[in-house]
């Protein structure tokens, strides 16, 4: 088998999150120590005039002051590029996907669904196709009143589970 999980995101929090460029992206701005919330990124990038694309993802970063630049990479210069990076792999049209580690014969790559896996080097070339979002935070990079944005992120998903978890018990209260 060429790709296997090396981690899996709790059945609750993958029913909470998208399925799309909003996770990898977040996940890059977390691997470059840059603090924006999830909604803040999302909101960011689904408004964007070209979403789902590279642009929307460089035009994003830029709102938080982080330096990217997109590239097309030769195959044989591959290995020379700084980790993390975002990219596509031709897989199930077009996916994208983030490139956190290459060891060996081995890239792990973070997907859209936020699950961690490992591919082989051949079959990510295989299926790479060549360009990448190159990104680096500064100092002044980040959300503007992370703190703020971040406290109400953290209460509407503890009002979601609260809500959850009420309706559930309200459905198992007859029963005792």
């Amino acid at each position: 088998m060429l790709i296997y999980n090396s981690t899996v995101i709790p059945v609750m929090q993958n029913l909470l999150l998208p399925t799309d460029n909003s996770i990898v992206t977040f996940e890059f701005l977390k691997q470059l120590k840059v603090k924006v919330t999830f909604n803040s990124v999302k909101e960011a990038i689904h408004t964007h005039p070209n979403y789902p694309s590279l642009l929307s993802n460089s035009d994003s970063l830029k709102k938080w002051n982080i330096e990217s630049t997109a590239l097309k990479v030769p195959l044989n210069h591959f290995e020379e590029l700084p980790l993390p990076f975002l990219t596509f792999l031709k897989k199930n049209g077009r996916q994208f996907i983030l490139v956190t580690e290459m060891k060996n014969e081995s890239i792990r790559y973070i997907d859209t669904q936020g699950i961690k896996k490992w591919i082989t080097r051949d079959y990510f070339l295989q299926k790479w196709e060549s360009v990448v979002l190159l990104a680096e935070g500064g100092i002044t990079s980040g959300e503007a009143n992370y703190k703020v944005a971040r406290r109400n992120e953290v209460i509407k998903k503890l009002h979601l589970i609260i809500i959850i978890h009420t309706s559930l018990f309200q459905d198992l209260l007859p029963l005792f």
